[in-house]
């Protein structure tokens, strides 16, 4: 795009310089004028190009910065996004958490507990009942041994 306008602005003088010189009609000035446009011609074709360079390069200065602006936005509102989901979830857990400890708490209140007992008192029994065998057991075998 940029080549294209300098293109013609080249184009443009060089038509009105190559008018000039045929309106002057002096073959003896001719070598000193087209050295004269030569340089002409260099020296604005430089001016153009130094002065698109510029403009560029403060197109995309201004560019750059607007995008790291709207970088930073976003990233702002993604970490502040984060912290929220690290905060819910933070929540969940020691909610998950209370539940969990609420659920045992009521598990050893309950009936369980006298369920526990009565395992106890039934292990209680068979080792009773087993002590007793086996001591009956005893028993009799020093009866048959007299």
């Amino acid at each position: 795009m940029w080549s294209n306008l300098k293109q013609k602005i080249s184009d443009k003088l060089s038509a009105c310089i190559t008018k000039i010189i045929k309106n002057l009609n002096t073959k003896n000035n001719i070598p000193e004028i087209d050295n004269t446009f030569t340089k002409l011609t260099a020296k604005i074709n430089t001016k153009i190009t130094n002065e698109l360079t510029t403009r560029l390069f403060e197109i995309n200065s201004s560019f750059t910065a607007e995008l790291d602006k709207i970088n930073t936005k976003l990233n702002d509102k993604l970490t502040a996004k984060i912290k929220k989901i690290n905060s819910r979830n933070a929540g969940y857990t020691s909610e998950a958490q209370k539940l969990f400890n609420d659920m045992v708490t009521k598990i050893n209140n309950s009936n369980f507990a006298s369920v526990n007992a009565s395992i106890e008192a039934l292990q209680n029994g068979l080792i009773q009942h087993y002590t007793i065998t086996r001591s009956v057991s005893n028993h009799s075998e020093q009866i048959d041994l007299i």
